[in-house]
């Protein structure tokens, strides 16, 4: 996992900059883009916590535009993903 990290730290910092200038946390980016995946009919989620549960519910008010799913798509397809 660290070196997955090392070797994508750029994509990976676009990404946390993208949600937060949606003003969301990144779990929720993560869970709109996958609402948006043709061929997921539903994301599971894990959570320990109270508050990380409101956090994934959340991400269900969270709306993409056609160009922001291609961009976060774009982010690690454009990149070795193994």
């Amino acid at each position: 996992m660290i070196t997955w990290l090392s070797q994508h730290s750029d994509a990976v910092e676009r990404y946390l900059r993208f949600a937060k200038k949606r003003g969301i946390y990144p779990v929720q980016l993560a869970l709109a883009w996958v609402r948006y995946s043709p061929g997921v009919t539903s994301p599971i989620v894990g959570v320990s916590s109270l508050g990380q549960l409101q956090a994934s519910i959340n991400a269900f008010e969270v709306n993409l535009t056609a160009d922001e799913y291609e961009e976060l798509t774009f982010l690690f397809d454009s990149e070795t993903t193994c």
